[in-house]
């Protein structure tokens, strides 16, 4: 039950068989098994050990793949970190994770170099890509080490990927998945789903430094094929499936939505598409009717998780996705669906007892994906992990029949685009300017990404701060996706009787004609 062997027992039973496809590079298991032992054989060689952090800063592509399955085998810790970030945000988290070895893609060394010296625990930056001074060039430390199978001893209750997202505090917290964890996601996704998926070729759209990167186990699992799309591109998307008969594709509401609307979208053959999900963020249920009526004969799912739980928690499947039937069976379209299999829910009261079916509580959750807790956070992970139960923070209820409810989100998080921003911490960058009084941040309905980010201020008087003040600061603090995309000015912010801001009376009149509520 370690991440590592699956691509090792792939490679021995079916050495010829499709594994990684990035632009005019095909890897075969057995191609794929060898470069990944040789960057396990090298990382060893350098120095790491058990529980050493690895970081990888790189765009979708088989170098991540093999980077990813090179750091399983040796007992050490994947940590992927976001691309979008600024320095100031690498900064924290690469120091935070004791980041030893530090895998970069050249395209991003310029957001690096600026922070290198103060980089505390990184011994050795590979680079990938052009060479780059005073670094180890990619290939060179591949290709000066052996293919031997690397053999590690290691539980499997060990920790090997390390996710950061950020808390209701506006610091990052490592979330700390195990090979347990990631090996019950993949049994749970495939299960729950109740896919037939040999013989699949899976196209990887979203970020690997997202929870979405699992794709590559669950792609390992069944001895499937991965194509790497290193941005998101329209034609590149549809090129891609055409040419290399893609048969399954994960997307966030925001991509699925330029996808259908995509003016060339017929130009293509798309029909080896068979399997089709949709996750990140709710998902309109208009959406979600255009894409069965454009796509009829393709089967549809999604699922519903947080990244603490390895991601899936729940499942929709496809022959619960209906459009025309009984009111509480066009209903589900709009639901979470139901625990998948291996996953035990509850819906409780603040007083820890079950919610009857139409009453909102927070959702908790069991599991052997259910992550191992928050790295060097034992006061925040004893919070969210409680008598073997994960507490999600998202409110919700159960229907008469067994589906999930989205109510509101306990935490106040924002998902605009399938990203995950947390309102406070874009609320202290905005209290660094001057003349800012009060912040709020908080979701705004918006057609392109869901949710979009608006800042409501109280601001000094007689001052000529604007909105263009606001967002531009934000660009240049935060990464670009979390800044405000709208600004309001306001005399004051509401508040209950101890001082807290009632955000909850902000949203109204923004959401006031919305539909649904998130």
């Amino acid at each position: 039950m370690r991440i590592g062997d699956l691509i090792t027992r792939s490679a021995r039973y079916y050495p010829d068989k499709l594994a990684s496809i990035y632009k005019d590079t095909h890897l075969t298991y057995s191609q794929l098994n060898d470069r990944v032992n040789k960057i396990g054989n090298s990382l060893l060689n350098y120095g790491v050990h058990k529980e050493d952090r690895i970081g990888i800063l790189c765009y979708n592509s088989h170098y991540y793949h093999e980077i990813f399955f090179g750091i399983a085998k040796t007992g050490a810790v994947a940590t992927t970190i976001n691309w979008r970030l600024s320095p100031k945000e690498l900064l924290f988290i690469i120091n935070d994770a004791e980041v030893k070895i530090l895998f970069v893609a050249d395209r991003y060394w310029k957001q690096i170099q600026p922070i290198k010296d103060e980089l505390l625990t990184v011994e050795q930056y590979i680079i990938i890509g052009d060479p780059i001074s005073d670094t180890i060039n990619y290939n060179d430390f591949m290709e000066n080490s052996s293919s031997i199978e690397v053999n590690i001893e290691m539980d499997a209750n060990d920790t090997f990927w390390q996710l950061y997202t950020s808390g209701t505090t506006g610091r990052p917290k490592g979330v700390m998945l195990t090979h347990r964890n990631l090996y019950a996601d993949a049994e749970h996704n495939i299960i729950g789903n109740r896919l037939n998926i040999d013989n699949s070729i899976m196209i990887q759209v979203i970020p690997m430094f997202h929870i979405a990167l699992k794709l590559v186990i669950l792609a390992a699992y069944v001895q499937g094929a991965i194509v790497f799309l290193d941005k998101f591109d329209l034609h590149d998307i549809c090129e891609a499936i055409a040419k290399e008969k893609c048969t399954t594709i994960a997307m966030g509401p925001t991509m699925w939505q330029y996808f259908i609307d995509f003016n060339d979208l017929d130009k293509y053959d798309l029909s080896s598409l068979k399997y089709c999900t949709y996750s990140t963020s709710p998902m309109p249920v208009n959406l979600i009717k255009r894409l069965m009526n454009i796509f009829k004969d393709i089967t549809f799912f999604s699922t519903y998780g947080l990244t603490e739980a390895g991601s899936s928690l729940t499942i929709l499947p496809n022959d619960q996705h209906i459009i025309k039937g009984e009111e509480h069976e066009v209903k589900r379209l709009g639901s979470l669906g139901r625990p998948l299999t291996g996953v035990d829910i509850r819906i409780v009261d603040e007083k820890g007892l079950d919610c009857l079916p139409g009453v909102v509580g927070e959702i908790i959750a069991r599991g052997d994906n259910i992550m191992k807790g928050y790295w060097k956070l034992p006061d925040e992970t004893a919070k969210t992990l409680q008598n073997g139960w994960l507490y999600t923070g998202d409110m919700g209820y159960w229907d008469d029949h067994g589906y999930i409810y989205m109510a509101d989100r306990k935490k106040e998080m924002i998902i605009s685009g399938g990203e995950n921003i947390y309102p406070n911490e874009v609320e202290q960058v905005i209290r660094e300017i001057k003349d800012v009084i009060d912040v709020a941040v908080i979701g705004v309905p918006d057609e392109k990404w869901g949710e979009s980010v608006k800042a409501v201020i109280v601001k000094a008087p007689n001052t000529e701060l604007t909105e263009e003040d606001i967002i531009n600061y934000c660009a240049k603090n935060i990464a670009s996706y979390k800044k405000p995309k709208s600004v309001d000015f306001v005399s004051d912010l509401p508040r209950n009787p101890t001082g807290k801001v009632l955000k909850r009376v902000i949203r109204e009149k923004y959401w006031q004609n919305s539909e649904r509520k998130v």
